[in-house]
């Protein structure tokens, strides 16, 4: 029995091919101001190891930026387990796990387990191993929150009656992988929510129905996805599954060495991707079956066409290209009237939801203009003065133990606003060999003060209390996102709202800007048209008590406590609202002024820049990934392209 995916080679040794360059149409070159250096390979198959030996295999390909996206297992000699998989290195992050050669009650406990965390099996394989069937497995967390179910143990029949069971649920099979158990064919599947989308599932095909079908593939809105090959009785006998995604795709079977490297050569040079790779015996001879896919030229694009602006479609999907990052939200405004709003991409983790033009993303620190525009507002009312201590307008408290910084007492609102209350994230302070932000240390703070999580904005502040100043107020300049917390509490104060009712009702609501809002923290608490947030990495959720570990984006930041500094989610369109009416250092804007103000924004998850131009050009760029590639390069990107527009519309 034949499943899923291995180069051509079932010996117990490692083999690895790297296939480099141009073989996908989605991988470019490093950006131009980049020092050169060779192109990375961008596929790797292994295959023929050991459990221990994949598992070593795979985690150097993560590390190395390879994600997995099929996996393949096989006992030659009925005892000896032998794993393999395939790898893309496209700079999309995630998460993955990999458990190989287990038994089938071990692998419900893991999926079980990933389940649990917010993990999604990608890969599936079974074969027969000491007359026991026996399974490997891939998850990802990614924030994808797909709907699956997975079964073993199915004859085809009761694979298709399934089958078509789940099509009325709304889900179809991803993965179908083939074992034998004893003398019976088993079927093990995995099905994924993809409801209104068409398929085809067809088993125990022989050669040449089989070929048919697959040639008959071209003419339809049906692409191969998946072939499972049964070379234990005699004839080869195969199952196969076609979807209609959206996406072309080619399959063939029965092919030789020479016409399998012949057929591969040709379609990775077009741009195609190997999803599938299988041997099998036919007779005496070794034949292979290979599924490719094509992947679209361009991502999806959503929002209305202006053939004006197109260049900037072609900039944005350049840029996404050169990145890896998938989902993006583009807007443009000129003297004040909205000119373009675009969505990139996807807005799910599984790539089924293009990105809405209006989706709400998180803005990060481009959230601190908007307290600019606050305390401005604030300080022409008469309730606060550039000059007001903050220390006595909040009516904070020293310390009841340990010193006290009096430089605290001199911290005014206009330090805060210009970067210059006392605090440098960057230098090295006593338990903090590498500085700190006390906003992404809601645990450490929470065991100081000896108050429970999740913790309020104001507990940050009766912490750094307690703390001395690295320099004296308005000594010098200094980023702080803490100083912007401090803020906040002041609007709260001088307003009498919260901080975010405040901006609500001050602000945005009068401009109908209601999509600017302050965001959540948590999966289950965020605005339904926010897309995923895309970071491979995971840590300690801070809010709450347990220990349970999320990803960084999900839980691993305070955002609600970050209100101030870095707590807005907003459409770009709602944005550029705001940035019509006022300029980043919080002023009016008045008719025939002109100015330049970029501010950019940045957490685990997400990235963006909006920028007032002089010509009267705003444009809002949101991410919902950052990659610490150059992120800052897409400043660049929009104003060269802005600057080649020769006539707006």
């Amino acid at each position: 029995m034949r499943t899923m995916l291995t180069p051509p080679a079932l010996l117990p040794v490692l083999l690895v091919l790297l296939v480099a360059g141009t073989g996908f149409a989605d991988e470019s070159a490093p950006p131009a101001e980049q020092p050169a250096v060779a192109a990375p390979a961008n596929a790797a198959f292994v295959s023929g190891l050991s459990p221990a030996d994949f598992q070593a295999e795979f985690d150097r390909l993560v590390r190395d930026g390879f994600r997995p996206i099929a996996c393949q297992l096989d006992a030659p000699d009925r005892h000896t387990p032998r794993m393999g998989a395939l790898f893309v290195n496209d700079k999309r992050p995630g998460a993955w796990l990999a458990r190989g050669a287990i038994s089938a009650d071990d692998f419900q406990k893991t999926h079980a387990e990933q389940q649990q965390r917010g993990a999604r099996l990608i890969g599936l394989a079974a074969c027969e191993l000491d007359s026991r069937p026996t399974f490997s497995g891939i998850w990802i967390r990614d924030g994808g929150l797909r709907r699956t179910e997975v079964l073993k143990g199915l004859s085809a029949q009761q694979l298709r009656d399934r089958t078509a069971a789940f099509a009325k649920d709304g889900l179809r099979p991803d993965i179908v992988c083939g074992y034998r158990s004893g003398t019976s064919l088993k079927y093990a599947a995995l099905f994924v929510d993809a409801a209104g989308q068409e398929f085809d599932l067809q088993t125990d095909l022989a050669s040449g129905p089989a070929q048919t079908l697959l040639e008959t593939s071209d003419a339809s809105p049906l692409r191969p996805h998946s072939i499972v090959v049964d070379d234990s009785r005699g004839a080869p006998k195969f199952s196969v599954l076609r979807i209609a995604d959206g996406r072309a795709g080619t399959a063939a079977i029965g092919l030789s060495e020479t016409q399998l490297e012949e057929l591969r050569a040709e379609r990775l040079a077009a741009g195609d991707r190997i999803l599938q790779l299988t041997p099998y015996r036919e007779g005496a001879a070794t034949r292979h079956a290979i599924v490719f896919e094509t992947p679209a030229d361009r991502l999806p694009q959503t929002g209305d066409d202006v053939p004006a602006l197109a260049a900037f479609d072609d900039a944005l999907q350049q840029h996404l290209a050169e990145t890896g990052i998938r989902g993006a939200t583009l807007a443009i405004s000129r003297n004040g009237q909205l000119l373009f709003s675009r969505g990139y991409g996807y807005c799910d983790a599984e790539e089924r939801q293009p990105m809405p033009a209006d989706a709400l993303l998180r803005i990060a620190s481009i959230s601190k203009p908007i307290t600019n525009i606050a305390i401005r507002r604030l300080i022409d009312e008469g309730r606060l003065a550039e000059d007001t201590q903050v220390f006595d307008f909040l009516q904070l408290q020293k310390p009841v133990q340990g010193d006290f910084d009096e430089r605290w007492r001199e911290i005014t609102v206009g330090h805060l606003l210009q970067h210059k209350g006392g605090w440098d994230r960057n230098e090295k302070q006593p338990e903090f060999e590498n500085g700190f932000d006390p906003m992404f240390h809601p645990g450490r703070i929470a065991r100081a003060l000896g108050r429970r999580a999740p913790l309020s904005a104001r507990d940050f502040v009766d912490y750094m209390v307690t703390r001395p100043l690295q320099f004296a107020p308005g000594a010098r300049s200094s980023y702080s996102n803490f100083g912007y917390c401090v803020l906040g509490r002041v609007v709260e104060k001088a307003s009498g709202q919260s901080y975010g009712d405040y901006v609500r009702d001050a602000i945005c609501l009068p401009l109908g800007a209601e999509d600017v809002r302050l965001g959540r923290s948590m999966v289950a608490d965020r605005d339904p048209r926010e897309p995923v947030y895309c970071d491979p990495g995971e840590t300690r959720c801070v809010c709450t008590t347990g220990r349970e570990t999320v990803r960084w984006p999900d839980g691993g930041f305070l955002l609600e406590a970050m209100d101030a500094h870095g707590g807005f989610i907003a459409s770009g369109p709602h944005l550029l609202k705001v940035f019509d009416a006022y300029w980043m250092d919080g002023r009016p804007r008045r008719p025939g002024t002109r100015a330049r103000w970029t501010h950019f924004g940045s957490l685990p998850g997400t990235f963006g820049v909006v920028t007032q131009r002089p010509d009267g050009i705003n444009i809002s760029v949101l991410f919902n990934q950052r990659t610490s590639q150059n992120d800052e390069r897409i400043l660049e990107v929009v104003n060269a392209t802005a600057n080649g527009i020769g006539e707006w519309p």
